[in-house]
């Protein structure tokens, strides 16, 4: 019979993953790990492997919570809502970390090929979230391509600003000039 563990995974993991994004893979030593997740240097490699194992769990969490999220988004007001709140509403502390995946990739670009690899997939699948997005929006599909991966740019760009704390007026008027380009290329098209 195995020994019980004396540690919850789930909140040790989501601890994990909140080190991650905000500090970065490196920056995320087995020490700092440790001493958020409130667990011990055996328990760490005893339950969780190694520190590469955990952050590719912790990462593929938040991609699949970020897809669920996005997946309930049906509008185009609701997208610009959702950029609205995220970069220039929120109080979160959060609002100024980026993303955890696009902070990894730039990150490790020169570092771990896997693990970039493996992110750029994840963002891949992003973007394609986001051209079906704009396919529901009834674009056709160039136009959902073109679209999608404008959006995918357009909010990296966003987070990478806010991570540098470009003031929220400013990313304001970004967010409203670009969704007033969507919406122009939009019914540009459509009544065509």
């Amino acid at each position: 019979m195995g020994r019980h563990l004396e540690f919850d995974i789930s909140k040790a993991k989501n601890a994990a993953t909140q080190l991650f994004w905000s500090k970065g893979y490196q920056a995320a030593t087995l020490e700092l790990l440790c001493e958020h997740m409130d667990i011990s240097r055996s328990s760490f490699y005893a339950t969780l492997g190694d520190k590469r194992t955990l952050f590719i769990a912790c990462v593929q969490v938040y991609h699949e919570n970020w897809r669920n999220e996005f997946s309930k988004i049906s509008t185009l007001d609701q997208l610009k809502q959702l950029a609205m709140s995220r970069f220039v509403d929120s109080k979160s502390p959060k609002a100024h970390i980026g993303c955890m995946l696009i902070n990894t990739a730039t990150e490790m670009a020169d570092v771990d090929d896997e693990l970039v690899e493996l992110l750029q997939k994840m963002i891949k699948i992003g973007t394609q979230c986001r051209v079906e997005f704009f396919q529901r929006m009834g674009c056709s599909e160039p136009q959902a391509v073109r679209l999608g991966q404008f959006y995918q740019v357009f909010v990296e760009g966003l987070l990478m600003s806010s991570r540098r704390r470009v003031p929220k007026q400013k990313l304001k008027s970004v967010i409203e000039t670009a969704f007033a380009f969507i919406e122009s290329d939009i019914n540009q098209y459509q009544t065509v």
